[in-house]
């Protein structure tokens, strides 16, 4: 594991991790970047915990997902909220280190 490309993102925007993955997968098959260098790199979305009052639908969806993509990351220990950033951004390293990264973005 080389490179971690961490993505913050809302538990309910599924509409713009499928996008940010379609993208993604069409500037790898590209060829504008050449393979090797994708072996090194790995895309991961990370959530934090929520409420249940937001959604009662919203946890499973996002499991749904999760079991899907093989590419969301829950950060249990950190309450999804615009005022938690900075420490959802500190959750990410800790993550990335932990795992293995050598560099994350």
């Amino acid at each position: 594991k080389e490179i971690l490309v961490a993505v913050m993102t809302a538990p309910d925007h599924f509409k713009a991790r499928k996008a940010f993955r379609k993208v993604w997968s069409e500037y790898k098959k590209s060829g504008l970047v050449k393979e090797p260098f994708w072996k090194g790199v790995t895309l991961k979305f990370f959530i934090g915990t929520t409420t249940s009052n937001r959604s009662p639908n919203l946890e499973p969806t996002i499991e749904a997902e999760a079991n899907d993509n093989g590419d969301i990351v829950r950060l249990n220990n950190l309450q999804e909220s615009y005022f938690n950033l900075t420490r959802k951004t500190r959750e990410i390293i800790i993550w990335g280190k932990e795992n293995g990264y050598k560099g994350i973005f």
